[in-house]
């Protein structure tokens, strides 16, 4: 049974004195983890400092870790416009500190796996397909897009998207054409192409046809921002892939330390004080590109694979996660993205990962895990 806050089972092991099994998990996760939440009106951006506990009243969190810190939950909503109505409880998340408490793994006695499934022609395209052992489903469904600077990684690489096996989602865990293979947009065309298998098989998979997520990090986080951000565009379509007739629209994007903006990345580097990397022509980026980031013969396709380029009002809501102490992807990154999706009327929530660098156990933490699974509850499972 999905809903909105839904209690899991593996959070109501963690007991607290007071509340409901849910609140006492996200007490108990706020104490040890510390977070410190600010919630921003999507109307008018006043911030308001301090703890939200799961009701949305002040916890008094501590800066350094300690104890009483907040939980995440809240009352506050994101608007997708200003004034407009809310698309989301989850708060805006000015500072998140993920403490030393990871979340609890989903043991792979909690699903079934089919593996090397494949959803179009080419042996670059195959999928894993995890369904939960818990619900008799149709389930709604994460596809997972790896990382690996776009030339690297494979569909085993899901470890960061596991757990919402044990919340009732299912998991496509996919392959598709790195760098060295084919040339942008082919990756985008294969993520979409796996949507549209996915979506046109779905009552032999049992998935839910209009419950569709993708989530990625690193480049595979760049890739499904664009995926988000550019449904119904056909230049990102290839017929040829297989199921035409079927929609490639995502329901739900979550995007995890990815790149959007290439031609600012370097100068944003710098000013974080790392080293610039990207405006070369060996870099990950030049290399996904197939021209030198930087110059004026690359900044069409810079342009086309920066998923800002497409953003209107109609995108699918998105939650967006970046390390403050990221020198592969600058923190602005992402904060572009946020700004440009909410100043376009659309759902986005953000989280910076306080001390966090470009992935790591921070992101398997208790607290960016629960913001994760909350996110996806109400954004695919309404």
């Amino acid at each position: 049974m999905h809903g909105r806050f839904r209690c899991n089972a593996w959070l109501t092991l963690l007991l607290a004195l007071n509340g409901s099994a849910c609140d006492r998990a996200l007490k108990t996760a706020g104490d040890a983890g510390a977070t410190r939440v600010r919630e921003v009106d999507a109307g008018d951006h006043s911030v308001s400092a301090g703890g939200v506990a799961a009701g949305g009243a002040e916890a008094g969190g501590s800066a350094n870790g300690g104890a009483g810190g907040a939980s995440l939950g809240g009352s506050a909503s994101l608007g997708g416009s200003a004034g407009g109505p809310p698309c989301t409880t989850i708060p805006f998340v000015d500072e998140l500190r993920p403490g030393d408490v990871p979340a609890p793994e989903c043991p792979s006695t909690e699903f079934d796996v089919q593996t090397d499934i494949a959803y179009a022609p080419g042996p670059a395209h195959l999928l894993d397909l995890r369904l939960p052992l818990v619900g008799m489903g149709p389930f709604p469904t994460v596809i997972w897009v790896h990382g690996g600077d776009w030339d690297s990684g494979d569909k085993s690489d899901e470890k960061e998207a596991e757990r919402v096996l044990c919340h009732g989602y299912a998991l496509a865990s996919i392959n598709y054409r790195l760098a060295s293979e084919a040339p942008f947009p082919a990756q985008v065309q294969d993520i979409k192409a796996a949507v549209r298998f996915l979506r046109a098989n779905a009552v032999q998979l049992n998935l839910e046809q209009q419950h569709f997520g993708v989530f990625g990090s690193a480049a595979g986080g760049h890739l499904a921002a664009l995926v988000g951000t550019s449904n119904g565009e056909a230049q990102f379509e290839d017929a040829a892939l297989g199921n035409a007739d079927t929609s490639s629209d995502v329901q739900s994007v979550v995007d995890w330390y990815g790149p959007v903006t290439f031609s600012s990345m370097d100068e944003e580097l710098v000013q974080q004080g790392c080293d610039a990397i990207a405006d070369n022509p060996n870099s990950p980026e030049s290399h996904f590109l197939g021209c030198t980031l930087g110059t004026t013969a690359c900044a069409g396709k810079a342009a086309l694979a920066d998923p800002l380029t497409h953003i209107d009002n109609h995108e699918p809501p998105f939650l967006i996660a970046h390390g403050t102490a990221d020198c592969t992807v600058p923190l602005a990154q992402s904060e572009h993205l946020y700004n440009a999706l909410h100043d376009a009327g659309n759902c986005a929530t953000r989280a910076r990962i306080t001390d966090a660098g470009h992935g790591g156990a921070e992101f398997d933490a208790f607290a960016p895990q629960d913001l994760l699974i909350r996110y996806l509850d109400e954004t695919l499972s309404r």
